[in-house]
């Protein structure tokens, strides 16, 4: 929200004025940090005012703008004042009532001293803490893509070196849909072939948003070493890059394409692009918007750092003065409020549609091999540090009795110790890379994964992310890392799949088949489904969100696709056992828009010169693109006197019944009722004779038909019995084109018909009747 410069200026100095009965303060100007030249944004400060002063700013009121302001203001030059967190819209009332809409960007000039500036300002009425913005980096240690397999899922070289979760995926789940994970990095390619099939969308189309632009351009911008690494598609494709889709690499959470499981979603939330640094107030506003917008995990491979100098190494000093620095207060703000509101109403109730109560806020520890990090030792995050392909420390990885979990994030230096995940195609043409990635960037998603997996199989009405927590942490495998730098209990997704279980049972349901991923408007598709308590308890089966066409009776779920609408579709299976536990299971399938058939081949007009039955194999004439087997309801005869046709398994049987031409039209349908048609001549005549004249007693009309396909000058002549001639006409005849003569008021008699035809005539008596 921003206001007139010039009235909050003027607030700002009433607030000034207002304390010239206090003691003047003389303010010592401090010595510019180490941390303060490398890691501040020059002339931003974050600053929380009061509720009074909130009500002045969002006012307008203007007090005497007027007035000299001298002081502090003077010196700051301060150019504007913004809100750090827009306004939420919908989620505004919960966004005010914990706070965040207190925070501002205060902008002012870039040569003055942030340490002073902040000292200034917190000494005002009206401000509860100002502190300057501070610039973050990507938690990644090496860069160097290429291609390999995923040793950090499956360890054959080091056993128990990995996730443990080849027994969650055969057993229990490979993801769900309404599972959003919030990547806040750079963005994720929203192009890539192996995550569009998983990435979050709004109702716009767009698959988050871009804070380091101010837009919603989340496309991958690479430029001579200072544009995007790919970075936030690398972690994204941790945690749900498609699988079993046939290209690629696999996901810890992707589902299962070809039979119809889908993963959970990919959300980007930017905060880099094509720079080094973001700052606090952008990651903030980051991890708040997941919230808004469905987010339950928000996945974070990024934070401070204490090599200032970027020299590669922590000095003594460098790591004192680092010590200093804990979490800024809008940053942590924002984690409290995703933590305390994803998955809920503005009231904080879960929301109905909702696998969670609650969110988790995972964190990367740091690659600098210290033991500190300002945001991983606030206790509601879950920080992440990293392990190589041999189950140790990795070299780089920061440590302590702070970090939650530790996960695969290799060393880098090869082949076969470096994690591999999906890269953007624009940054290396194959689309994947693993070789030189390695870090506490790469081993947090693989934290997210798993937590997106718990949540995915556990979520439902009265799962809480604090469930989610337990599970994921008391899980883990513990003592497993030696050594005295701690990095945590190892991520085993297995472990807390089993401590789950036996938190006071659930409910695992499992289909008997699968449900394509897509489904033709004319099938219908059956599957059996079984739900079982890890106690024994009976369980209940219901369907929730169910969309036309589906239905549930005893066990079997019914897709009706004639009955459902076309597009993407989606509904939940509930067991609810009788001690209370529950378990879901998302479907989710596309019904594919039914396609009339289609006249694939012409059938050739027909020459019968024989009174022997013709069959016509009406499947390479009619064709249909959904696969369904064709009927062909409607028959149509001109002449029924001169062909008999009908259609037996797929084929036109034609079937001369005298002489002469007709029409035939054959209609094709499908299974909806949607139809092609085709027509054609069709011509029974007398191959042995160079004209064929029927029908031999005429009532009204006489036909001449001559045997050649093509064209010739024809001569008719008609006599009567006594001689006088009828008829003299000359016509372009053929065997589909004959003569047709109106005898209707030639009196009844017998008459001599002569033909002649390429220099032959043929002559024959008719009676007119």
């Amino acid at each position: 929200m921003k206001k007139a410069f010039p009235v909050i200026l003027a607030v700002l100095a009433a607030f000034s004025c207002a304390r010239v009965e206090q003691p003047v303060v003389q303010l010592q100007e401090p010595v510019a940090s180490m941390q303060e030249q490398s890691r501040i944004v020059p002339g931003q400060m974050t600053v929380e005012f009061d509720d009074s002063m909130i009500e002045l700013l969002e006012s307008g009121y203007a007090l005497v703008a007027t007035k000299a302001m001298g002081g502090i203001f003077d010196e700051l030059g301060i150019e504007s004042v913004e809100r750090v967190f827009p306004d939420a819209g919908e989620y505004e009332e919960r966004t005010r009532r914990e706070g965040l809409h207190r925070f501002y960007t205060v902008t002012y000039k870039s040569d003055f001293p942030a340490t002073k500036a902040a000292s200034s300002l917190e000494l005002m009425p009206g401000i509860i803490s100002a502190e300057p913005v501070r610039q973050y980096r990507k938690r990644v240690s090496f860069n160097d893509p290429s291609f390999s397999k995923q040793w950090h899922y499956i360890n054959k070289g080091t056993t128990g070196a990995d996730i443990n979760v080849e027994a969650v995926w055969d057993n229990y789940t490979k993801g769900r849909s309404d599972v959003i994970v919030c990547v806040v990095d750079e963005p994720v390619d929203p192009t890539h072939p192996d995550l569009k099939a998983n990435l979050w969308k709004d109702a716009d189309g767009h698959t988050g948003y871009n804070f380091a632009r101010s837009s919603w351009d989340l496309s991958i911008r690479p430029q001579d070493g200072d544009g995007d690494i790919g970075h936030g598609t690398h972690v994204a494709g941790t945690i749900a890059a498609v699988n079993n889709n046939g290209i690629g690499l696999c996901g810890i959470a992707g589902g299962d394409y070809d039979n119809g499981i889908p993963g959970v979603l990919i959300q980007s939330c930017a905060i880099f692009s094509g720079i080094k640094y973001a700052t606090d107030n952008q990651t903030a506003n980051a991890i708040k918007w997941g919230a808004d917008h469905g987010a339950l995990i928000s996945q974070n491979s990024w934070g401070s750092y204490a090599d200032t100098n970027d020299d590669g190494y922590v000095s003594a000093s460098e790591l004192a003065a680092y010590k200093q620095e804990t979490i800024p207060a809008v940053e942590k703000a924002a984690i409290d409020y995703f933590i305390k509101y994803a998955g809920c109403d503005n009231q904080g109730n879960q929301k109905p549609d909702s696998p969670m109560k609650g969110g988790l806020v995972i964190f990367a520890s740091g690659n600098e091999n210290i033991d500190y990090d300002p945001i991983c030792i606030y206790e509601p995050v879950i920080a992440v540090s990293a392990f190589s392909q041999n189950g140790a420390k990795a070299s780089y990885s920061n440590y302590g009795s702070w970090v939650d979990l530790g996960a695969p994030g290799g060393e880098g230096t090869s082949t076969s110790n470096s994690i591999w995940s999906t890269l953007p195609t624009n940054i290396t043409s194959s689309g994947y890379g693993g070789t030189g990635w390695a870090g506490t960037s790469m081993a947090c998603p693989h934290v997210s994964g798993v937590a997106a997996l718990i949540i995915s199989y556990f979520g439902g009405t009265g799962f809480t992310a604090e469930k989610c927590r337990e599970y994921l942490i008391e899980g883990a495998k513990d003592n497993y890392f030696t050594g005295s730098k701690k990095i945590g209990r190892k991520l085993d997704a297995y472990g807390s799949f089993m401590y789950g279980l036996g938190q006071g049972g659930s409910v695992q349901i499992l289909l008997s088949g699968t449900v394509p991923a897509q489904i033709h408007q004319h099938q219908t598709v059956s599957v059996e489904v079984n739900a079982t308590s890890s106690d024994g308890s009976p369980v209940t089966i219901s369907l929730k969100n169910t969309p036309q066409g589906v239905s549930l009776s005893g066990s079997t779920i019914t897709i009706a696709g004639p009955e459902s609408n076309t597009g993407l579709q989606s509904f939940t299976i509930e067991g609810t056992a009788d001690d209370g536990s529950s378990g879901s299971l998302e479907v989710r399938y596309t019904i594919l828009p039914n396609h009339a058939p289609t006249v694939v081949k012409s059938i050739e007009n027909q020459l019968l010169g024989s009174f022997s039955a013709k069959s016509i194999d009406l499947s390479q004439h009619f064709g249909d693109e959904d696969g369904e087997r064709l009927d062909y309801p409607v028959l149509s005869v001109s002449d029924p006197y001169i062909l008999k046709a009908e259609v037996k398994d797929g084929k036109l049987v034609l079937t001369p019944l005298q002489y002469g031409d007709c029409t035939v039209e054959v209609t094709a349908s499908d299974a909806l009722g949607l139809t092609a048609k085709l027509s054609f001549k069709a011509v029974v005549y007398d191959p042995s004779k160079t004209v064929t004249v029927y029908p031999m007693h005429v009532v009204d009309n006489l036909n001449i038909r001559v045997n050649s396909q093509t064209q010739a000058d024809t001569r008719i002549l008609i006599h009567s019995a006594a001689g006088s001639t009828m008829f003299d006409a000359n016509r372009y005849l053929s065997l589909f084109n004959p003569a047709s003569i109106d005898m209707s008021a030639y009196a009844p008699g017998i008459y001599t018909a002569k033909i002649t035809f390429n220099g032959k005539t043929t002559s024959i008596r008719l009676l007119k009747l």
